[in-house]
This record gives structure tokens, C-alpha cells and sequence, in this order.
């Protein structure tokens, strides 16, 4: 035998041996878990006593284990009372940075909105507790509660005014969740597969490497397309003349242009069958009997006080709708009515709409119309006029940018009158139209009234001017509000328009939430197409519109519509327009009404609701896009020669809110009239300075 095999033999245990190792273990282990025992049970000793006279590992890791048992229900106990107290906090908050007692402005100066980083950490708790169930450090029936929880809170009243963003705070809340969830099954697979093949994990890390620069290569590289460009070839020129634009590299909403429109999915213009709700209706009509025709109210006489509190405007219209066969009702009350449901087919629900125009009213506004014209001829200034009706064809939320992406059929048809001045309509492009806020209310108090925050003094309502200058007056809000502005006016004079089509905004089917500025599923704000009784609300408003026109062919009129389809979250549904403006646009040239019509395309301000300050993907261009909106003009080629100079000398020029309001008032009186509150140039009759730009013309800038 060789010396290494005697050291293996000396090594191996013979079976005696092992029969009396383990005896002798045995006798130990029970005379050790005897006095342990004994030990644990004396009524007389403490925890610590008993560790000291020596107690085994495995009653002091079953005292350990409930201390730690006891230390994590606390911590879960108190995070979700925490997430529960700072959700409902977060529903209070306003959805921007700054909180009026009365209502919110939008004061985001680039900072994120405090209630989205209170229901991101919402979120954050709701997760960890989860995470806590599943690796056991609680108790299964916690994820119950958990679930429980999380659909109390969806069932939590949102607010009110300004403050009613408890739609987004769900998304939010639900995205976070996922979101975690997905990175923290991500990082624990990959740990796993670590474990399992580093090859395979190597492999899968290279995937996912030349999927992430494909994607950059393909889609995010060149996200801003020709951002620069317009119309016919034309683009931003950045010269030492005007004031430098930047040009962004990265464009988020060109990197996910397409991904998320959700109306591919669900189209609910395209039901077959519509039904009203019945909970909309006055008490005294929601019992009623055979009841088959509904109308709206006129609103355009509402009190001031109800027309500016838009909590106490919805429920006052719908207390207002009647029953059109019920002879209790006035004629006169019938005959005014404007928008009428039919509900005399059980399966199908039909809305009516009927414009009434007012000959008194008509004639009245022709009366002053030819006195005023009479008068400037008179005194010669006639010649300067723009005597044309005016059409502002509003879209809220649309930048400059967005508008080509999503809008092409009516940028292409309107790219036939570029550098038309030899044709019959010319149409101008302004590069360098700037809000003076990136929200709606500051940017209108400026458009509209010429203000530069609030509007303390609501005299200088720009509709005002063309009242009194004899046009007939139009408005269609698409929305269960009559205006979109910050009066703090202590007695405030709204414009009382002739035709206000906008009351049947407030019907159910389409405005069911408290205020609906923020809901992602209904109203102005919906991420799904806009529709009413089986109509595109668009179209409702295209169609009122068009009736009004018809409804005063020979008086001067204005009428201005408001498109939120680009109001929405992920910024596709603004598309379903493109087709009808431009088919409205040739409605009016093929009627002829270019002939006398002067037609403006026009934002408040560019894309701040989509953009929300957290880009899913590599972004420059949220702050450029959020100050540029649309500006566009199209008249027949028959102004006075100084205006249509100015028109085309100024498409590169700064031009901001505040010069809209002067050359929309200036077109209205015939002469120059100006902002009181910001120095402004109305630019269809005049050059623009050329060193005009954010320091000296009210816009607000991000910090």
C-alpha cells in the first residue's frame, strides 16, 4: 500500500465511529434544548435574563423575528396612511405651482406641478409596501388592504374649479406604479439570469444596447424634422435683424408622434346608436312621460356672475334645458332655442341644431355699420380700412411645430397662397409669433383684452370694438365655460355675444366631471375624440359656425371658434381637425366667402400639456415649443396697400400677444389702437420694431 492511500484510510471514518459521534451529539443537543427549555419557561426570567443564561440561537432569532415582524407593520402601517394623506393632498393642490383661493394659475415657471410629485411618491409608497408582501417582510392579507386602498382613492372626489385634476392624478399614480413595478422586475430577471448564464445576460445587455441606438438612430435623431421650415419653402431666418430663435434638436413629440392615439382603439363618434343621459335634466323633467324633445338654453343672457363662476355655470344651464313640446313653455323661449335633442326614438338619440338669426339685431348693427362707414369717408380715412368680416379660427394648445406635424392637409392648402400676391388670396406665416404665457388664461387676457396678467379692468374687450363698430358677433367655446380668462374685474362687463353656441358643451355625454380642463376621459380635455351624439364636436362647432355666416349675409360679422382637440396629454387627437379646417377653409372660398372675410389660424400658446416637464424621451425643444404657437393669415388680395406690406414685411418679425390684440382692435376702429397695459404694435399696419422680443414686450419667460 502506498503512503498516500494509508493517509486516505487514516482520514476515513470507520462506522463504530460515527455511531458514537452522533450519540455523543445527541445526549448534547438534548441536555442543551433540556435546560433551554427549562430556561424559556421560567415565568421568573426576562428576554434579556434568558439570552444571558443561555438561551439557543433559535429563541433568540424567534425573538429577533418578531421584533422585526412588529418594526415592518409599523412601516407599512405608516406608509399607507402617509400615501393616503398626501394623495388627498395632492387632490387638493393646484395642478400648477402657484394656488389662487379662487382659482388656479398656471405659474409653472419650469418647475414640475407639485401635485404630480406628491402622487409620484404616492406611487413610490404604494410599491415598497407591495414589495414588502412579496418578500414576506408583512403579511399576505396587507396586499389586500393595499388593493382596497388603491380603490378607495380612485373613488375620492377630485375637487373643484381649477383644482378638478383627479383624472391625471390617477394616471399618474397608475403609471408610476407600473413603472416601478416593470424596473423592479426588470433588475430582479436580470439578476436571476445573471445567476442562471452570464453568457445569456451579456447577450441580452448587447440586444438591448443596439436596440436602444437603433431606436436613438431612428427615431429620435431628426426627431424636430425641419423644424424651422413653414410654407412654401420658407424658414425661421436667424440674422442679426430679429431676435435669435433657437432650433431644437430633440423633439419628444416628434420622437413618439403617433404612438399613443388612443382613438384607433375606441371611436365613439362612430356609434351607431346615442343615448342622452337623463341625469342632466331639471328636476321636473327626469320623471316626465313621453317626453321627446329637450332644449338647450340660450346663455347669452346669463347674469355676469354665473357666465365667470364655471361651478355655478353647468348646473345653471342644465336647470335651464326644457321640454320643447310642454305648452307651459313660452313660444318665444322655443323659437330661441338653438340646440335640440331628439329623443323620440328610444334606440336613438339625435342632437338638432338650428342657429336663429336676430333680424333686429341685424339690422340695428347695418344701421351703425353704414353711419360709421359713411362718417370715415367723410373725413377720408376710409380708404385705410379693412372693411372685411373676420374669422378667428382659434385651436388652443397648438404650437407652430405640432401644427405641421399633425395638421398637413390644412398647411398644404394653404401653401398654395404663399407668395400669391398675383392670385386671388394670399396667405401669411409668422415665425416669430410669441405668447406672452405658456397657458391659456394669461395668454388670452392678452389676446383678447390687452392685459398683462389678470384682467382687472374687462372694458378692453377687443369684441367689444367690433360690436361697436356694427359687426355681429359669434362665439362657439367647446367647453362648459363662456370664457378662458382671469377676470379679477370687481364688476366686471363681458361681451355679450349675439350667437354663443357653446352651452351644449355642457351636456353630459360630453362634459360628465365636475370641471373638465383636466379630465383625460371627457370634455375638452379627453385624450379620446371629442364627440356628441355621434357627431365630432368639431364638427358641431364647424356646423354652427357655418350657419351663422349663412344667417347674416349682409352685415359685417365676427365669429370665433375654439378647438381644444390639442388640449389633451399626448397630443394626437388634434389631428381629427386637419381634415375639416381645411374643408371648412374651401367651404368658405368655394361659397365665396373670401371674397370679404379676413381669416386668422391662431394659438394662444404652444404645446405646455404634453410636454408636462418630465420627456420620456431625449428633449431640447419643450420651452421652445411651449412660447411658439400658430399665426396665420388668409385674405383675398384686395387690402390697402400699406396693410398688405406690412402682412408680408412682418412674417419675420417678433410679434407677440399683445400686438394680436392691437392689430385685431386697430382692424376693427380704422385706426391705431393699442395695448393700455403693454407696449404693442398692431402689425398689420405697421413695421415691427427690430429689436422687439421677450425684454420688452410682457412675455413671461421660464426661470
Amino acid at each position: 500500500m502506498d503512503r498516500e492511500s494509508s493517509f486516505i484510510k487514516l482520514d476515513e471514518e470507520t462506522p463504530r465511529r460515527r455511531n458514537n459521534r452522533r450519540d455523543e451529539e445527541s445526549d448534547s443537543s438534548s441536555h442543551y434544548s433540556e435546560k433551554s427549555r427549562l430556561i424559556e419557561d421560567d415565568p421568573l426570567l426576562g428576554d434579556d435574563e434568558k439570552e444571558k443564561q443561555g438561551a439557543p440561537n433559535e429563541v433568540k432569532d424567534e425573538a429577533k423575528a418578531r421584533r422585526k415582524a412588529i418594526i415592518n407593520n409599523i412601516i407599512a402601517g405608516s406608509l399607507i396612511i402617509a400615501l393616503n394623506v398626501l394623495y388627498i393632498m395632492s387632490l387638493g393642490s393646484c395642478p400648477y405651482s402657484y394656488d389662487d383661493p379662487n382659482i388656479c394659475i398656471a405659474y409653472f415657471r419650469g418647475m414640475y406641478p407639485v401635485w404630480m410629485g406628491e402622487t409620484i411618491i404616492v406611487g413610490l409608497m404604494w410599491t415598497t409596501v407591495t414589495i414588502m408582501v412579496i418578500y414576506n417582510y408583512i403579511p399576505k392579507p396587507w396586499f389586500i388592504l393595499l388593493a382596497i386602498n388603491l380603490a378607495a382613492l380612485f373613488f375620492l372626489k377630485s375637487g373643484m374649479e381649477m383644482q378638478d385634476h383627479g383624472g391625471i392624478n390617477r394616471t399618474v399614480l397608475v403609471v408610476t406604479i407600473l413603472v416601478l413595478f416593470l424596473v423592479y422586475s426588470s433588475i430582479n430577471g436580470l439578476r436571476k439570469l445573471w445567476k442562471f448564464s452570464k453568457i445569456a445576460f451579456i447577450g441580452l445587455f448587447l440586444s438591448i444596447f443596439l436596440a436602444t441606438f437603433t431606436f436613438y438612430e431612428v427615431r429620435v435623431r431628426g426627431s424636430c424634422g425641419q423644424w424651422e421650415y413653414g410654407l412654401g419653402g420658407h424658414k425661421i431666418i436667424n440674422d442679426e435683424s430679429q431676435c435669435h430663435i433657437p432650433i431644437p434638436t430633440l423633439c419628444e413629440l416628434g420622437t413618439r408622434n403617433n404612438w399613443f392615439d388612443f382613438s384607433k382603439f375606441t371611436n365613439p363618434c362612430n356609434k351607431k346608436k346615442t343615448f342622452m343621459n337623463p341625469a342632466m335634466l331639471p328636476d321636473n323633467l327626469k320623471d316626465r312621460q313621453n317626453l321627446k324633445r329637450v332644449g338647450f338654453p340660450r346663455v347669452e343672457s346669463f347674469p355676469e356672475q354665473i357666465k365667470l363662476n364655471q361651478t355655478l355655470y353647468r348646473p345653471y344651464v342644465r336647470e335651464r334645458i326644457v321640454d320643447m313640446d310642454d305648452p307651459k313653455v313660452s313660444q318665444e323661449i322655443k323659437d330661441n332655442i338653438e340646440y335640440v335633442i331628439d329623443i323620440s326614438d328610444p334606440e336613438n338619440h339625435k342632437l338638432d341644431i338650428d342657429l336663429k338669426p336676430n333680424a333686429t339685431r341685424a339690422a340695428e348693427q347695418q344701421t351703425l355699420r353704414d353711419q360709421i362707414i359713411e362718417q370715415e369717408k367723410l373725413q377720408g380715412n376710409f380708404a385705410n380700412r379693412i372693411d372685411k368680416n373676420m374669422l378667428i379660427l382659434y385651436v388652443d394648445n397648438l404650437s407652430r411645430a405640432h401644427f405641421y406635424r399633425k395638421m398637413p392637409e390644412t398647411a398644404k392648402w394653404l401653401e398654395q397662397f404663399v407668395d400669391n400676391q398675383e392670385g386671388d388670396y394670399s396667405a401669411y406665416q409668422y415665425f416669430r409669433y410669441h405668447s406672452v404665457y405658456y397657458n391659456t388664461l394669461y395668454s388670452n387676457d392678452a389676446m383678447y383684452f390687452g392685459e398683462v396678467e389678470d384682467v382687472d379692468d374687462t372694458s378692453g374687450n377687443v369684441f367689444d370694438s367690433y360690436a361697436r363698430n356694427g359687426y355681429v358677433t359669434g362665439f362657439f367655446k367647446d367647453s362648459c365655460e363662456t370664457n378662458s380668462n382671469s377676470i379679477h374685474d370687481t364688476d366686471p362687463h363681458m361681451h355679450k355675444w349675439d350667437h354663443f353656441g357653446g352651452e351644449i358643451s355642457c351636456d353630459s355625454n360630453y362634459d360628465d366631471a365636475d370641471f373638465t380642463s383636466l379630465s383625460v376621459f371627457s370634455g375638452k380635455g379627453s385624450a379620446i375624440r371629442h364627440c356628441l351624439y355621434g357627431q365630432n364636436m368639431h364638427n358641431i362647432q364647424i356646423d354652427y359656425l357655418k350657419q351663422f355666416w349663412k344667417g347674416y349675409p349682409d352685415n359685417r360679422k365676427i365669429f370665433r371658434t375654439h378647438f381644444s382637440e390639442a388640449h389633451e396629454l399626448v397630443g394626437e387627437l388634434v389631428k381629427y381637425i386637419d381634415t375639416d379646417i381645411r374643408d371648412l377653409l374651401e367651404f368658405f372660398r368655394t361659397e365665396g366667402y373670401l371674397e370679404d372675410t379676413f381669416v386668422s389660424i391662431v394659438s394662444d400658446h404652444g404645446a405646455h400639456a404634453l410636454t408636462l416637464r418630465f420627456p420620456a424621451f431625449p428633449d431640447n425643444s419643450r420651452y421652445i415649443e411651449n412660447y411658439y404657437p400658430i399665426l396665420f393669415h388668409l385674405t383675398k388680395n384686395d387690402l390697402p396697400p400699406n396693410v398688405a406690406h406690412y402682412l408680408e414685411a412682418n412674417e419675420q418679425s417678433f410679434i407677440g400677444s399683445h400686438d394680436f390684440y392691437s392689430s385685431l382692435k386697430s382692424f376693427a376702429e380704422n385706426k391705431r389702437s393699442t395695448s393700455k397695459n403693454a407696449e404693442s404694435y398692431p402689425y398689420m399696419m405697421e413695421g415691427m420694431p427690430s429689436g422687439h422680443d421677450c425684454s420688452d414686450s410682457s412675455v413671461y419667460t421660464a426661470d
